[in-house]
């Protein structure tokens, strides 16, 4: 009896091992949304811990944070709009909520295929705008880096 008890134990901590473990894949992880303190490491390379191997649960497309213009305080409840063209020009891609802490990830497909440029809506209708495509969602890898951080207008 006692022997079926470990190799219970054993068993479940294999499988809890296995949870943790992706192995190359990207499963889920969610989207922020305006209002939401859950993520965490503002300012930091999101994608240095949410990607296919990495420890951070979820795996990020895109992942970054969002500063004022005066590149120190966090802009809360903005949104992140994906175009192909420059200025807001082309195809609209798709809009991502800048959570309450300033914030933006999604685990959602984003086709970097395609040029896509992306655009900061602060919520007074301002946009400020990258003038250069990006080609991954690492957005902190860069800005507040070797970039400026990512400012509203």
């Amino acid at each position: 009896m006692r022997n079926t008890w470990k190799a219970l134990a054993m068993l479940s901590l294999l499988g809890v091992m296995a949870d943790a473990c992706k192995h190359g894949k990207c499963e889920g992880g969610g989207t922020s949304s305006h209002g939401s303190t859950r993520s965490h490491n503002v300012g930091e390379n999101c994608m240095s811990c949410h990607h296919p191997d990495g420890e951070g649960h979820g795996c990020w497309q895109i992942g970054g944070t969002v500063y004022y213009s005066d590149h120190h305080t966090t802009l809360s409840n903005a949104k992140l709009l994906l175009f192909t063209l420059p200025q807001g020009q082309g195809t609209f891609v798709r809009s991502i909520d800048v959570d309450g802490l300033g914030n933006v990830y999604t685990s959602d497909k984003i086709p970097f295929d395609q040029t896509i440029f992306p655009a900061i809506l602060i919520p007074s209708g301002d946009t400020a705008f990258m003038t250069e495509p990006i080609h991954d969602g690492a957005c902190n890898r860069c800005h507040g880096v070797s970039t400026e951080r990512i400012t509203g207008p």
